[in-house]
């Protein structure tokens, strides 16, 4: 489900690398602790510059989001690159998650669409 939203004062973002593989998902914990230690009520995990991403890391996202769950935090993907957004139509996640975007990333997608 894909939603335009205003992130929440309480949701904390998360950046993902360029690249999202497996050698970096410790560095994507820390982030999503220290997200923890700030008190989140939610957590957006911002793949708008997503080039590629292995299998490790979609099932990291899977197990991140089971244990945010627990914890009462949901775990969003946001502003996904066309390449994310194609990873998660085509694993079927984009079933499993909720995608937000916000409106400047809107516009910037549907202007990219007609020039391109």
């Amino acid at each position: 489900m894909v939603r335009n939203v205003t992130p929440d004062e309480n949701a904390k973002i998360v950046s993902a690398p360029q690249h999202m593989t497996q050698t970096c998902l410790g560095s994507m914990d820390q982030q999503i602790e220290h997200a923890l230690t700030e008190k989140a009520s939610a957590i957006l995990m911002d793949l708008s510059s997503l080039q590629a991403v292995d299998s490790a890391s979609l099932n990291w996202l899977l197990q991140t989001q089971t244990r945010l769950a627990l914890l009462k935090i949901e775990l969003r993907i946001h502003n996904p690159s066309e390449i994310a957004h194609d990873v998660l139509l085509a694993t079927r996640l984009d079933s499993r998650f909720t995608i937000t975007t916000t409106p400047e990333n809107v516009l910037v997608e549907a202007g990219s669409e007609r020039n391109g």
